[in-house]
């Protein structure tokens, strides 16, 4: 969001909206990732960790 703030002047009230929106935006991106995570094996789920985990360097 500071990104944004640094970019355009919003108010209170459009600043939480577009906190929400990004928000859901995210959780849409993320979610069949998450689910093809959770089906895949064990050996294969812990090797895919990883890789998100240097790629979003978690």
């Amino acid at each position: 969001m500071e990104y944004i703030d640094r970019k355009i002047d919003l108010d209170n009230r459009e600043r939480k909206i577009v906190d929400k929106m990004l928000t859901s935006a995210l959780k849409r991106v993320i979610r069949e990732p998450i689910k093809t995570l959770k089906k895949t094996d064990v050996e294969k789920s812990e090797e895919y960790m990883e890789i998100v985990k240097e790629l979003f360097q978690l």
